[in-house]
């Protein structure tokens, strides 16, 4: 991990249209290793001088997913589409994280109904004895 991120670090001074594919990597291999923010900057790094990539940006949409963040997801989705609107990977990323979100409200209004219906149930009870 230290001897790739050397070799990174020497590709600083090139142009990022010469070497971009090798700084994805380097994105990627900073993501397997846990160093989500570190993976995050790099990308977003190479979403802003490589927008017509289209896997810059689905990358950064499985990043987001594997750690969970729907909204960030969302974020991700719709910058590419802005700039790579036919790029299929990404439409269907935008249907994951918007079904996820849904989900995830949905199950909150669910546990909060099951916390009120338990404190009635608990009142009811507590008035009866």
């Amino acid at each position: 991990l230290a001897c790739a991120r050397r070799l990174l670090a020497t590709l600083q001074s090139t142009p990022i249209e010469r070497v971009w594919r090798t700084v994805l990597e380097g994105a990627l291999l900073e993501a397997r290793s846990g160093r989500v923010d570190t993976a995050r900057k790099v990308l977003k790094y190479l979403m802003r001088h490589v927008p017509w990539y289209g896997p810059i940006y689905h990358e950064a949409l499985r990043l987001e997913e594997r750690v969970e963040d729907p909204i960030a997801c969302l974020r991700v989705v719709e910058k590419g589409l802005q700039e790579i609107p036919r790029y299929g990977p990404l439409w269907f990323g935008h249907f994951r994280a918007s079904e996820r979100l849904d989900l995830d409200e949905w199950l909150f209004a669910f546990r909060r109904h099951a916390a009120r219906a338990k404190q009635a149930k608990q009142a009811k009870q507590a008035k009866q004895a």
